[in-house]
């Protein structure tokens, strides 16, 4: 019987498993753990833009969930849309708690997280500082701004789920994402003809 359910939840939906959960199945919520892990710490490292922090998000994301499986409504939004939600919201409760807003993001944490794909050194180190100045620049952004370009480019979810997330109408997210588009656009003018000039 035990090996059965294993089989089961290897290939439950995400429902399922939140239904094995609420019977408190630890091995239904490690399957849901596997699943979403990755995409909530990315999540909350793009919000927050601090490693110290993307750990702590992550476990009072799922410890929640693990505590009170039935606060997802199935038939509202896909359990994905509505676990970044959660995420986000998450990672707003924190920014507020300590009072601070996106931190500047450091080198260190670019190369952290930067695959390393350069052929050397030199270029390396200008993909770095590159990769920073357009960190940082998503960083000055408004919230609302510097969420609706994180749920859109960096965790590729269509304005439809973005507006879910942000508990916003889906021309509210077009709006937000036109206004950081120009103004990325506007401070980050050198590098755009850098790169511009590489591909003539």
């Amino acid at each position: 019987m035990l090996a059965r359910m294993d089989i089961d939840v290897s290939i439950s939906s995400d429902e399922d498993l939140l239904a094995q959960i609420a019977s408190r199945s630890e091995t239904a919520f490690a399957k849901l753990l596997d699943r979403h892990l990755e995409n909530v710490r990315a999540l909350a490292w793009r919000v927050l833009a601090n490693h110290a922090e993307v750990d702590d998000i992550a476990q009072d994301v799922f410890l929640k969930l693990w505590k009170n499986p039935h606060s997802f409504k199935p038939g509202k939004a896909k359990f994905s849309t509505w676990l970044y939600r959660v995420t986000l919201n998450a990672c707003i409760d924190r920014q507020r708690k300590t009072k601070s807003g996106p931190l500047s993001v450091t080198e260190t944490t670019i190369e952290e997280n930067a695959a390393d794909t350069a052929p050397t050194p030199e270029q390396q180190a200008i993909n770095t500082s590159r990769a920073r100045r357009v960190a940082n620049a998503i960083a000055r952004l408004p919230e609302r701004q510097r969420h609706a370009i994180t749920l859109s480019h960096f965790q590729e979810l269509n304005n439809i789920e973005a507006a879910q997330i942000m508990d916003t109408s889906i021309e509210a997210v077009e709006s937000l994402l036109g206004r950081a588009r120009r103004a990325l656009k506007a401070s980050l003018q050198t590098d755009i003809a850098e790169l511009l000039d590489k591909t003539n």
